[in-house]
């Protein structure tokens, strides 16, 4: 856990371990105040925060038709219903507003000094968000609001370090809404690399300085030791995010310094051959788990295309 910010790493932490695992019941924070989160199979649908702003507020409904809702028909269930049914606001609206609500209820619980949790595997009755945000944007979006400034020793460190995103970080950042200079930097930590390299490539800007520490804050970014993941892993994501980013058949197989369309030399080309060969190899699904079969078809089905291309006279 991180000294600077101890409690966005114990609940991001647990709120990815828990979406990863699809639960359903109610996560209670405790910390300056208590608030809880509802899950439903993975996806947070509601938060509670006291001392919060109210959707109404986030609404600006008007106070006088609010009254006289209230004195006609005092709301039963979720707020946000009632509100549309009494026409003071409209679905879209409340919709973007309990967004809102719920980021900036997740960011406070992350800006707190410490915090302790208790999940219970049963769902509590509050209102329900009938379009869950998903958790990894929820996560992202909090970490972005309490990371305010790197301390400069945590900087040094992310500097210096070499980190990796793994399989199961990459499924969660594949499912986020990321910024330019966040998504700039996955080739370099996809295949395990310095926060230096990682960081040039996010412009040296100081949102992608933000961004890589707190991703490792939650363990979206781990150090990359000899235990840090399977090569094979790494080798099926950058093959799909260079798929994914359209880049050519050379740069899909590896075979910028082995081998040309044209003018190749005997050496070369065997050479490429193989490299290819132990690249199909790598990345088919029998070496993966069953979850990442479609992603391993993607990426073997695109390399075999590519090498057939580049074979063609």
């Amino acid at each position: 856990m991180d000294p600077h910010l101890p409690a966005a790493s114990t609940l991001g932490r647990a709120l990815l371990r828990l979406t990863r695992g699809r639960a359903t019941g109610t996560l209670n924070v405790r910390g300056p105040a208590r608030g809880r989160l509802v899950l439903h199979a993975g996806k947070v649908v509601a938060v509670d925060l006291p001392g919060t702003t109210m959707l109404g507020e986030l609404l600006a409904v008007d106070r006088d038709g609010h009254a006289r809702a209230l004195e006609g028909a005092p709301p039963s269930g979720p707020i946000g219903r009632w509100l549309v049914a009494r026409q003071l606001a409209e679905a879209p609206a409340v919709a973007y507003a309990l967004r809102r609500q719920m980021r900036a209820r997740v960011t406070a619980m992350f800006r707190w000094p410490e915090c302790e949790l208790r999940f219970e595997p049963i769902a509590a009755a509050l209102p329900a968000l009938e379009e869950p945000v998903p958790v990894a944007d929820l996560v992202l979006s909090a970490l972005r609001g309490a990371v305010d400034a790197v301390p400069a020793d945590a900087e040094r460190r992310i500097r210096d370090g070499r980190w990796v995103v793994d399989a199961k970080a990459w499924a969660t950042l594949e499912q986020a809404a990321l910024f330019p200079e966040e998504r700039a930097m996955l080739p370099v930590l996809l295949r395990g690399g310095t926060g230096a390299d990682a960081l040039a490539l996010g412009a040296e800007r100081p949102r992608a300085l933000r961004a890589l520490y707190a991703w490792q804050l939650v363990g979206l970014a781990q150090p990359n030791g000899a235990s840090a993941g399977d090569a094979r892993h790494q080798t099926l994501l950058r093959k799909r995010l260079a798929l994914r980013r359209g880049l050519g058949a050379e740069a899909l197989l590896d075979l910028q310094d082995d081998m040309r369309t044209e003018g190749s030399t005997d050496d070369g080309a065997r050479a490429a051959r193989e490299r290819v060969r132990r690249l199909v190899r790598d990345v088919h699904p029998d070496r993966f788990d069953p979850r990442l079969h479609a992603a391993c078809g993607e990426v073997l089905q695109a390399l075999l295309t590519a090498q057939s291309r580049l074979r063609r006279p």
